[in-house]
């Protein structure tokens, strides 16, 4: 790109710059490595804390920049920060200093940082909404979705060297537990997925369903086990930090209406038209061989 720092000092601008049509992986315009080795923590410089370390010396008037048409093939087509925790995710101190137009990047055309956070994704298609990514009836299939944001708020897209968008090189556990479980237990569910080249992680595209423990009891009612959670963990180290698991808490739905728990495939299943529903945590009744009119839901009087 146009500017790479990773120095002490920051990059001193005075009078016309013009920082255009560059490119780079990261940063078309300027990419901020100066960070702290052992936290990757960004760290700023005497002449000027902001994130992208450019000191506007304005001892000859008011400093005009202008960084145009850059491009970065993965992140910030202006400005990329290659260290964590910046104190600067706006760039408020910028001011009016600087134009900024025409930046084109895989993801954040102006600002945009390395990965910092995996987040449960919501959106119209998505068959939840933040309030009920947790429900589920036994045996549903698992439906989160997970996705890399920096601390800009942007979705992480990879690309390789032509721009042509490859899955991000992570792989996410997912595991269902009981918190209550002694420590050292196995998970109810685990299994591993991979991140598709839209930077996105679909546990609703895959087979597996949620299967929730049960224990009978007193005339073969059963007993569900509730409050598990499904953890979420990216395996490897995200830019050399581990970070922390995405946590949904389960919450158990009874069956829909014309459905029953089946104990032998541990998932709702649907009633035939000669059957009805006493429990819908319990099995399909046959309907009564006396001439009683069923309709898979109810046994009408």
């Amino acid at each position: 790109g146009g500017f790479a720092l990773a120095s002490s000092h920051a990059a001193t601008l005075a009078g016309r710059v013009d920082v255009a049509s560059n490119r780079a992986a990261d940063g078309g315009a300027v990419c901020n490595m100066h960070g702290d080795p052992a936290t990757l923590e960004c760290l700023g410089v005497a002449e000027e804390p902001n994130l992208f370390l450019m000191h506007f010396d304005q001892s000859t008037g008011t400093p005009d920049v202008t960084v145009r048409d850059n491009t970065a093939t993965a992140g910030g087509g202006a400005f990329f920060a290659g260290c964590k925790k910046h104190p600067d995710p706006q760039f408020t101190s910028f001011g009016g200093m600087v134009g900024i137009s025409g930046n084109t990047a895989a993801y954040g055309t102006v600002y945009a940082g390395s990965a910092e956070e995996v987040v449960v994704r919501h959106g119209p298609e998505l068959p939840y909404t933040p309030d009920d990514v947790g429900h589920y009836r036994p045996g549903d299939l698992f439906k989160t979705s997970l996705q890399l944001v920096d601390s800009f708020g942007n979705q992480i897209l990879n690309t390789d060297a032509s721009g042509t968008p490859v899955p991000p090189p992570y792989t996410v556990r997912a595991d269902l537990r009981d918190p209550a479980a002694p420590a050292g237990d196995a998970p109810i569910f685990t299994s591993l997925f991979k991140f598709g080249a839209d930077g996105k992680c679909n546990l609703l595209d895959t087979p597996f369903q949620l299967i929730f423990p049960t224990t009978p009891g007193p005339g073969g009612v059963l007993t569900f086990k509730d409050d598990l959670v499904l953890y979420h963990t990216i395996v490897e180290p995200v830019n050399g930090v581990q970070l922390p698991a995405v946590e949904v808490p389960i919450t158990r739905l009874p069956c829909s209406i014309n459905q029953a728990f089946s104990q032998t495939l541990k998932e709702c299943v649907d009633c035939f038209p000669s059957q009805y529903i006493i429990n819908r945590d319990g099995a399909c009744q046959d309907c009564p061989p006396n001439g009683g009119a069923c309709n898979s839901s109810h046994l009408p009087p």
